[in-house]
């Protein structure tokens, strides 16, 4: 590309900065023009150029897809925690009411037998012959 910029510097008369804008644009234009697929042709043609960070079309560095996959990771990894987290918390909650509510049932099914057992008591006694 630099062989570029130095024609461009040389036969219009652009500084060095004007002559690599105006091959951005060039290679911006002619990208916008053909279909993504070939737009690495665009860039061996014209060279990949300075500064590419804005193009939608530019691979991402190797870098900045394994920080990525490092962030999306370690986000997944947090929710799934807090996930497990608030579901831990349920059971638990879920497990103390389950408790809370079978001693009820417990207290409620003793009262029950001692009335039932009263109440046999009282027929028996009353079934029973007087002396």
């Amino acid at each position: 590309m630099q062989d570029l910029i130095d024609k461009l510097k040389q036969e219009a008369g652009l500084t060095e900065d004007q002559a690599k804008k105006s091959l951005n644009i060039l290679k911006d234009y002619i990208r916008s023009k053909v279909p993504p697929m070939f737009s690495g042709i665009v860039d061996n043609f014209l060279g990949k150029g300075e500064n590419h960070e804005d193009d939608p079309l530019a691979p991402p560095p190797a870098d900045d897809f394994k920080k990525k996959a490092e962030t999306i990771t370690n986000e997944t990894k947090d929710k799934i925690e807090h996930i497990a987290g608030d579901a831990k918390e349920d059971v638990e909650e879920f497990a103390k009411e389950a408790v809370h509510r079978i001693d009820e049932w417990a207290l409620k099914t003793e009262e029950a037998a001692k009335e039932a057992i009263d109440k046999l008591k009282g027929m028996m006694s009353e079934q029973q012959p007087k002396s």
